[in-house]
């Protein structure tokens, strides 16, 4: 694709994805993704996520808050209200980086691993910093040059490569559950990145191609929710695992001779027993010989 041809097909992007049609849709998926992700973590209270809980819910909160500030300022500026082409390029820019190492931070850390809690902080505050500072340089010329290729531009495009490329190495070596999806949408938005520092051309102030890398992620931020939290309904058994509701009453019925009083005196052959499994159950039920509900909580090896 020769030059002339390469500058068409950015114009022909830009016009689907940067028009105000364009933009809508575009935010609109963002937003909608969130709000899915928003019911799923309210949908599923396991008893034993509640850190993981609150660090997705830290993470959405930040996802809402940018993209309806960044809805909101676009539509103002779409009304004249506001100067767009000063704040907007430069709040986007952020908004793709914070986004992606939002999704970095919920794919790749643990309840254990408090060093990526932390260096998460750090960032986030190293890229507030780092807003401030583009959009106190970019007043003075936006009325001269657009945003895209421009210093400040390539500064958060490395950046954002920069974090994409360690997220991508501390995802491989951790291997979290659903990693390779995490994986493949951090390596497309690093390969969009790359295409926009070097192919993109200096006419407009906002990347489609950024635009194109996220809308590819966030439809799966849901899925990831998901995988972080676990399943509290279709919970998959191992064939090993002795101590679930029907073992109880069963095992119940059988040592007490239907008397519940002589339940205290099998007490030690039902810890042998919880010893000898693979995985333990919590046991809920009002009545000793009533049907029980159960929720995995802890691995009898590492756990008892």
């Amino acid at each position: 694709m020769n030059g002339p041809d390469m500058n068409q097909f950015f114009t022909n992007l830009d016009t689907l994805l940067l028009s105000p049609s364009g933009s809508l849709t575009y935010h609109l998926v963002i937003l909608i993704s969130i709000i899915i992700s928003f019911q799923l973590l309210l949908s599923q209270n396991h008893p034993r996520k509640t850190t993981i809980r609150k660090k997705i819910l830290i993470g959405l909160l930040i996802s809402l808050a940018l993209e309806v500030i960044l809805l909101v300022l676009s539509a103002t500026a779409q009304s004249g209200l506001i100067e767009g082409r000063l704040i907007l390029p430069v709040l986007n820019r952020y908004f793709i980086t914070v986004m992606i190492l939002n999704l970095a931070w919920l794919w790749i850390s643990s309840t254990e691993q408090k060093v990526y809690n932390l260096l998460f902080s750090l960032i986030n505050a190293v890229l507030c910093l780092l807003f401030i500072f583009t959009l106190w340089s970019w007043s003075p010329q936006y009325t001269m040059v657009a945003f895209n290729q421009t210093d400040l531009d390539w500064i958060w495009g490395f950046t954002t490569i920069g974090l994409i490329i360690a997220s991508l190495f501390v995802l491989a070596i951790q291997r979290p559950s659903a990693w390779g999806t995490g994986f493949a949408l951090l390596f497309v938005n690093l390969i969009f990145e790359i295409l926009h520092i070097f192919l993109y051309p200096a006419s407009v102030d906002i990347s489609s191609l950024n635009r194109i890398a996220l809308l590819a992620a966030f439809p799966f931020l849901p899925t990831l929710i998901q995988e972080r939290l676990g399943s509290s309904r279709n919970v998959s058994y191992n064939p090993r695992v002795k101590t679930y509701a029907n073992f109880f009453n069963k095992k119940i019925k059988l040592l007490t001779d239907g008397n519940p009083v002589n339940f205290k005196d099998q007490i030690p052959f039902l810890i042998k027993e919880l010893s000898q499994a693979d995985e333990v159950y919590i046991v809920e039920s009002d009545k000793i010989y009533s049907e029980v509900s159960f929720f995995p909580m802890m691995d009898a090896e590492s756990d008892i």
